[in-house]
Protein backbone atom coordinates (compact mmCIF):
# COMPACT_ATOMS: atom_id res chain seq x y z
CA UNK A 1 0.00 0.00 0.00
CA UNK A 2 0.78 3.52 -0.64
CA UNK A 3 0.09 6.44 2.00
CA UNK A 4 0.04 9.83 1.21
CA UNK A 5 -0.36 12.13 3.78
CA UNK A 6 -0.46 15.96 3.80
CA UNK A 7 2.08 16.12 1.06
CA UNK A 8 3.36 19.43 -0.09
CA UNK A 9 6.28 20.14 -2.53
CA UNK A 10 7.52 23.48 -3.38
CA UNK A 11 9.80 24.27 -6.70
CA UNK A 12 12.94 26.71 -5.84
CA UNK A 13 12.77 29.65 -8.15
CA UNK A 14 15.09 31.52 -6.20
CA UNK A 15 15.69 31.78 -2.31
CA UNK A 16 12.78 34.10 -2.16
CA UNK A 17 10.51 32.90 -4.46
CA UNK A 18 8.99 29.40 -4.63
CA UNK A 19 6.25 27.80 -6.69
CA UNK A 20 3.37 25.38 -4.72
CA UNK A 21 3.26 21.99 -7.05
CA UNK A 22 1.66 20.06 -4.34
CA UNK A 23 -0.71 21.26 -1.99
CA UNK A 24 -2.04 19.19 1.04
CA UNK A 25 -2.19 15.95 -0.59
CA UNK A 26 -3.87 12.94 0.74
CA UNK A 27 -4.23 9.91 -1.10
CA UNK A 28 -4.15 6.19 -0.23
CA UNK A 29 -3.34 3.43 -3.05
CA UNK A 30 -4.34 -0.19 -2.27
CA UNK A 31 -2.38 -2.81 -3.71
CA UNK A 32 -3.55 -4.47 -7.14
CA UNK A 33 -5.42 -1.23 -8.06
CA UNK A 34 -5.59 0.13 -11.37
CA UNK A 35 -5.55 3.97 -10.66
CA UNK A 36 -5.82 6.78 -13.27
CA UNK A 37 -4.43 10.21 -12.06
CA UNK A 38 -5.62 13.10 -14.69
CA UNK A 39 -5.42 16.94 -14.99
CA UNK A 40 -4.45 19.75 -17.59
CA UNK A 41 -0.68 20.96 -17.33
CA UNK A 42 0.39 22.31 -14.26
CA UNK A 43 -1.96 20.35 -12.13
CA UNK A 44 0.82 18.66 -9.89
CA UNK A 45 0.69 15.40 -10.81
CA UNK A 46 3.41 14.50 -12.66
CA UNK A 47 5.29 16.03 -9.91
CA UNK A 48 3.25 13.73 -7.49
CA UNK A 49 4.68 10.38 -9.47
CA UNK A 50 7.95 11.02 -8.51
CA UNK A 51 6.92 11.21 -5.28
CA UNK A 52 6.03 7.66 -5.15
CA UNK A 53 9.46 6.36 -5.72
CA UNK A 54 11.59 8.87 -4.05
CA UNK A 55 12.42 10.48 -7.58
CA UNK A 56 11.35 13.38 -5.31
CA UNK A 57 11.33 13.96 -1.42
CA UNK A 58 8.54 15.99 0.22
CA UNK A 59 9.01 19.66 1.01
CA UNK A 60 6.66 18.50 4.29
CA UNK A 61 4.49 15.55 4.68
CA UNK A 62 4.75 11.79 3.99
CA UNK A 63 4.97 9.34 1.23
CA UNK A 64 4.78 5.98 2.63
CA UNK A 65 5.36 2.71 0.92
CA UNK A 66 4.41 -0.61 2.35
CA UNK A 67 5.71 0.90 5.25
CA UNK A 68 8.99 2.56 4.29
CA UNK A 69 8.93 6.51 4.32
CA UNK A 70 10.63 7.92 1.10
CA UNK A 71 12.32 10.62 3.38
CA UNK A 72 14.58 7.69 5.12
CA UNK A 73 17.46 7.50 2.75
CA UNK A 74 18.16 4.06 3.88
CA UNK A 75 14.35 3.54 2.30
CA UNK A 76 15.16 4.62 -0.97
CA UNK A 77 17.06 1.84 -2.81
CA UNK A 78 13.86 -0.86 -1.85
CA UNK A 79 11.36 1.86 -2.30
CA UNK A 80 12.74 1.96 -6.30
CA UNK A 81 12.49 -1.61 -6.39
CA UNK A 82 8.85 -1.90 -5.71
CA UNK A 83 8.01 1.22 -7.21
CA UNK A 84 8.70 0.89 -10.94
CA UNK A 85 8.81 4.07 -13.45
CA UNK A 86 8.50 4.84 -17.02
CA UNK A 87 8.05 7.94 -18.63
CA UNK A 88 6.66 9.43 -21.67
CA UNK A 89 9.97 9.06 -23.57
CA UNK A 90 11.20 5.54 -23.43
CA UNK A 91 14.39 6.28 -24.66
CA UNK A 92 15.59 8.37 -22.20
CA UNK A 93 15.44 4.65 -20.28
CA UNK A 94 17.06 2.77 -22.76
CA UNK A 95 20.71 2.05 -21.97
CA UNK A 96 21.92 -1.62 -23.74
CA UNK A 97 22.27 -1.73 -27.22
CA UNK A 98 20.91 -5.28 -27.40
CA UNK A 99 16.54 -5.38 -25.65
CA UNK A 100 17.80 -8.45 -23.43
CA UNK A 101 20.65 -6.48 -22.15
CA UNK A 102 18.93 -3.33 -21.86
CA UNK A 103 16.16 -5.30 -19.77
CA UNK A 104 18.79 -7.25 -17.16
CA UNK A 105 20.59 -3.33 -16.41
CA UNK A 106 18.83 -2.85 -13.59
CA UNK A 107 19.10 -6.54 -11.92
CA UNK A 108 22.66 -6.62 -12.59
CA UNK A 109 23.16 -3.09 -10.62
CA UNK A 110 21.13 -4.82 -7.77
CA UNK A 111 23.83 -7.99 -7.10
CA UNK A 112 21.05 -10.24 -8.39
CA UNK A 113 22.18 -13.46 -9.41
CA UNK A 114 23.03 -14.26 -13.07
CA UNK A 115 20.20 -17.18 -13.50
CA UNK A 116 18.30 -15.14 -11.69
CA UNK A 117 18.58 -12.01 -13.97
CA UNK A 118 17.98 -14.59 -16.80
CA UNK A 119 14.86 -15.84 -15.85
CA UNK A 120 13.56 -12.42 -14.55
CA UNK A 121 14.16 -11.20 -18.50
CA UNK A 122 12.72 -14.33 -19.80
CA UNK A 123 9.30 -13.37 -17.44
CA UNK A 124 9.15 -9.63 -18.36
CA UNK A 125 9.93 -10.13 -21.96
CA UNK A 126 6.88 -13.27 -21.85
CA UNK A 127 4.60 -10.60 -20.08
CA UNK A 128 5.24 -7.67 -22.67
CA UNK A 129 4.90 -10.24 -25.34
CA UNK A 130 8.51 -8.78 -26.78
CA UNK A 131 10.39 -12.46 -27.04
CA UNK A 132 10.96 -12.11 -30.29
CA UNK A 133 12.85 -9.05 -30.56
CA UNK A 134 15.13 -9.68 -27.20
CA UNK A 135 18.31 -9.45 -29.66
CA UNK A 136 17.31 -6.66 -31.58
CA UNK A 137 18.81 -3.24 -31.17
CA UNK A 138 16.32 -0.97 -29.32
CA UNK A 139 16.92 2.03 -31.47
CA UNK A 140 15.30 -0.34 -34.42
CA UNK A 141 12.27 -0.97 -32.30
CA UNK A 142 8.71 1.16 -32.42
CA UNK A 143 8.04 3.68 -30.24
CA UNK A 144 5.02 1.46 -28.56
CA UNK A 145 7.66 -1.53 -28.49
CA UNK A 146 10.01 1.02 -26.98
CA UNK A 147 7.77 1.55 -24.31
CA UNK A 148 7.28 -1.91 -23.99
CA UNK A 149 10.52 -2.54 -23.02
CA UNK A 150 10.85 0.29 -20.72
CA UNK A 151 8.07 -1.92 -18.58
CA UNK A 152 9.92 -4.62 -18.81
CA UNK A 153 12.67 -3.61 -17.33
CA UNK A 154 10.38 -2.61 -14.28
CA UNK A 155 9.52 -5.73 -14.05
CA UNK A 156 12.73 -7.56 -14.20
CA UNK A 157 13.31 -5.13 -10.95
CA UNK A 158 10.45 -7.08 -9.47
CA UNK A 159 8.64 -4.25 -8.82
CA UNK A 160 4.99 -4.28 -7.15
CA UNK A 161 3.82 -1.40 -7.95
CA UNK A 162 3.80 0.26 -11.59
CA UNK A 163 4.07 4.29 -12.36
CA UNK A 164 3.56 5.40 -15.94
CA UNK A 165 3.62 8.79 -16.69
CA UNK A 166 1.97 10.26 -19.49
CA UNK A 167 3.51 6.76 -21.26
CA UNK A 168 0.86 6.79 -24.50
CA UNK A 169 1.70 10.70 -24.86
CA UNK A 170 4.51 9.94 -27.85
CA UNK A 171 2.69 7.59 -29.51
CA UNK A 172 0.34 6.60 -32.38
CA UNK A 173 -3.13 5.37 -31.50
CA UNK A 174 -1.81 2.33 -32.61
CA UNK A 175 0.81 2.12 -30.35
CA UNK A 176 -1.44 3.30 -27.63
CA UNK A 177 -3.74 0.74 -27.66
CA UNK A 178 -0.73 -1.87 -27.73
CA UNK A 179 0.56 -0.37 -24.66
CA UNK A 180 -2.86 0.12 -23.13
CA UNK A 181 -3.29 -3.34 -23.68
CA UNK A 182 -0.04 -4.35 -21.97
CA UNK A 183 -0.84 -2.66 -19.00
CA UNK A 184 -4.01 -4.09 -18.78
CA UNK A 185 -2.72 -7.39 -19.02
CA UNK A 186 -0.14 -7.04 -15.78
CA UNK A 187 -2.79 -5.48 -13.68
CA UNK A 188 -5.38 -8.25 -14.39
CA UNK A 189 -2.92 -11.29 -14.69
CA UNK A 190 -0.63 -10.20 -12.97
CA UNK A 191 -1.83 -8.80 -10.08
CA UNK A 192 0.68 -5.35 -10.60
CA UNK A 193 -0.47 -2.39 -9.23
CA UNK A 194 -0.97 0.26 -11.71
CA UNK A 195 -0.82 3.84 -11.13
CA UNK A 196 -1.44 5.84 -14.48
CA UNK A 197 -0.87 9.29 -15.27
CA UNK A 198 -2.66 10.21 -18.66
CA UNK A 199 -4.24 13.24 -20.38
CA UNK A 200 -6.16 10.96 -22.82
CA UNK A 201 -9.98 10.43 -21.21
CA UNK A 202 -10.21 7.14 -23.02
CA UNK A 203 -7.18 5.20 -21.15
CA UNK A 204 -8.55 6.92 -17.86
CA UNK A 205 -11.75 5.46 -18.19
CA UNK A 206 -10.38 1.53 -18.03
CA UNK A 207 -9.02 2.39 -14.53
CA UNK A 208 -10.97 1.33 -11.38
CA UNK A 209 -10.77 4.48 -9.54
CA UNK A 210 -9.96 8.12 -10.89
CA UNK A 211 -8.21 11.20 -9.58
CA UNK A 212 -8.84 14.47 -10.81
CA UNK A 213 -5.95 16.88 -9.98
CA UNK A 214 -5.62 20.80 -10.41
CA UNK A 215 -3.48 23.57 -8.76
CA UNK A 216 -1.68 20.88 -6.75
CA UNK A 217 -4.90 19.72 -5.08
CA UNK A 218 -6.84 17.03 -5.62
CA UNK A 219 -10.82 18.14 -6.65
CA UNK A 220 -12.35 14.95 -7.34
CA UNK A 221 -12.03 11.06 -7.14
CA UNK A 222 -14.17 7.89 -7.62
CA UNK A 223 -15.13 5.44 -10.04
CA UNK A 224 -14.62 6.55 -13.96
CA UNK A 225 -18.52 6.23 -13.96
CA UNK A 226 -18.90 9.06 -11.07
CA UNK A 227 -16.26 10.47 -11.99
CA UNK A 228 -16.90 11.53 -15.87
CA UNK A 229 -20.29 12.24 -15.47
CA UNK A 230 -19.08 15.88 -13.46
CA UNK A 231 -18.79 17.40 -17.00
CA UNK A 232 -18.92 20.85 -16.03
CA UNK A 233 -16.65 20.75 -13.39
CA UNK A 234 -14.29 18.84 -15.09
CA UNK A 235 -14.36 21.22 -18.20
CA UNK A 236 -13.82 24.29 -15.28
CA UNK A 237 -10.22 22.72 -14.47
CA UNK A 238 -9.49 22.38 -17.92
CA UNK A 239 -10.13 18.72 -18.81
CA UNK A 240 -12.15 16.91 -21.72
CA UNK A 241 -14.10 13.94 -21.09
CA UNK A 242 -14.52 10.82 -23.19
CA UNK A 243 -16.13 11.68 -26.81
CA UNK A 244 -19.11 9.54 -26.11
CA UNK A 245 -19.41 11.31 -22.60
CA UNK A 246 -19.21 14.44 -24.35
CA UNK A 247 -21.55 13.47 -27.03
CA UNK A 248 -24.32 12.11 -24.21
CA UNK A 249 -23.73 15.51 -22.30
CA UNK A 250 -24.64 17.15 -25.84
CA UNK A 251 -27.81 15.45 -26.54
CA UNK A 252 -28.66 15.86 -22.38
CA UNK A 253 -29.07 19.87 -23.81
CA UNK A 254 -31.16 18.66 -27.06
CA UNK A 255 -33.65 17.04 -24.02
CA UNK A 256 -32.90 13.31 -25.34
CA UNK A 257 -32.86 10.34 -22.26
CA UNK A 258 -29.00 9.71 -22.96
CA UNK A 259 -27.54 8.99 -19.24
CA UNK A 260 -23.73 10.79 -18.56
CA UNK A 261 -22.04 7.64 -17.91
CA UNK A 262 -21.49 6.35 -21.38
CA UNK A 263 -17.80 5.77 -22.65
CA UNK A 264 -17.92 3.27 -25.12
CA UNK A 265 -19.25 3.75 -28.92
CA UNK A 266 -21.14 0.55 -29.26
CA UNK A 267 -23.45 1.84 -25.32
CA UNK A 268 -24.27 5.15 -27.24
CA UNK A 269 -25.79 2.77 -30.19
CA UNK A 270 -27.68 1.43 -28.13
CA UNK A 271 -29.35 4.45 -26.89
CA UNK A 272 -29.51 6.23 -29.41
CA UNK A 273 -31.58 3.25 -31.36
CA UNK A 274 -34.65 4.10 -30.63
CA UNK A 275 -34.55 8.07 -30.95
CA UNK A 276 -33.42 6.73 -35.10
Amino acid sequence: MIEIKNLLHHYYINEEKKLTALDGIHLSIEKGEFLAIIGANGSGKSTLSRHLNGLLLPSSGDVIVDGMNTKEENNIWQIRQAVGMVFQNPENQIVAAVVEEDIAFGPENLGVAPAEIRERVNFALQVVGMEKWRNHPPHLLSGGQKQKIAIAGALALGSQYLVLDEPTAMLDPAGRRDVLQTIQKLHQEKGLTVILITHFMEEAVEAERVVVMGEGKIFLEGKPEDVFVQVEQLKKLGLDVPAMTELAFLLQQEKLDIPLNIFKIDEMVKYLCPYL
